[in-house]
């Protein structure tokens, strides 16, 4: 029986499926959901064509005889904060992996200059919460997945508000409201780009009333789905019903384009944006808890 970790700055792409047979066997096994980012992350590896030593690591893989049966990764979206999540396959576990794991990827955010890192779980997963509570983790946040079929019977097109593609001469406009955005609600900052069309199938779409802008949303095409991302309405026009009116003029958009599910996350410390996702039809398919765990 040969185990070893490999620690690497990027994931491959033979990386990438053996994680996802990983995270399928443990998600099966426990009927929680996991967030490792895995299209981010082999994008990233894609664009980066640098040699730099310096380059930090962020992927930890636990093998067993060449079967990948742990995992951890490191995601940091340029908010200076960490984002830490990973798993054990069914079967291996109570053998320390994850915590070999663990304290492999604190050495490396301790090296970067990190007293601390956001860990994240299922709320579902009893054996996440039960190593919060063993390592005296707090809770930070909670950012609920939500999702929302567009077979579903909806308000109709409020003509007052329409959606159009953005472009280069609106970049500064965006920028403010990722601003705002990014204040309110740190959920995926990292897709609130301005690459108005990339190689991930992110586009960027502004809100107009009577020509003028009223806000902005960032959609994520992936086959007959699409990801909701970056969603704001201007700070200065709230409490008049347009963040309702875009939201459903969206919605009336997708299924145009015959997308039939719309995913979104949200913060549970944002509620007014919770209550409107609800108000609309969206339900809430998880909840994953980020705990904030020192480093010793």
């Amino acid at each position: 029986m040969k185990d070893k970790i490999e620690i690497k700055a990027f994931l491959d792409e033979r990386n990438i499926d053996e994680i996802k047979d990983l995270e399928e066997d443990s998600s099966n096994y426990d009927s929680i959901a996991f967030k490792f980012e895995l299209d981010f992350k082999l994008s990233q590896a894609k664009e980066n064509h640098t040699k730099d030593l310096n380059v930090p690591i962020n992927e930890f893989l636990y093998y067993h005889n060449g079967l990948l049966v742990g995992y951890v990764g490191i995601c940091d979206f340029g908010s200076g904060v960490a984002e830490v999540s990973g798993t054990v396959r069914p079967g291996y576990r109570n053998s320390k992996i994850f915590t070999k794991l663990i304290q492999e990827a604190e050495k490396e955010l301790k090296y970067q200059g990190k007293t601390n890192y956001l860990l994240l779980t299922d709320e579902r997963s009893k054996t996440g919460l039960q190593w919060m509570k063993s390592h005296d983790a707090s809770l930070d946040h909670i950012e609920y997945e939500m999702s929302l079929s567009t077979q579903s019977d909806f308000t109709k097109i409020n003509e007052n508000v329409t959606l159009v593609v953005a472009n280069p001469k609106d970049i500064d406009y965006i920028k403010r409201l990722n601003r705002v955005f990014e204040t309110e609600d740190e959920v995926e900052t990292t897709h609130t780009n301005l690459e108005f069309k990339s190689d991930d199938n992110m586009e960027i779409y502004l809100f107009k009333r009577n020509h003028e802008i009223i806000g902005k949303i960032h959609l994520q095409f992936i086959e007959d789905a699409a990801w909701i991302y970056g969603f704001v309405i201007d700070p200065s026009l709230r409490g008049k019903g347009y963040g309702l009116s875009s939201l459903i003029n969206t919605i009336h958009f997708l299924k145009d384009r015959e997308i039939k599910m719309i995913y979104l996350q949200v913060d549970s410390e944002n509620p007014a944006a919770l209550s409107l996702y609800r108000k609309v039809g969206f339900q809430e398919l998880y909840s994953m808890a980020y705990y904030t765990v020192n480093i010793s």
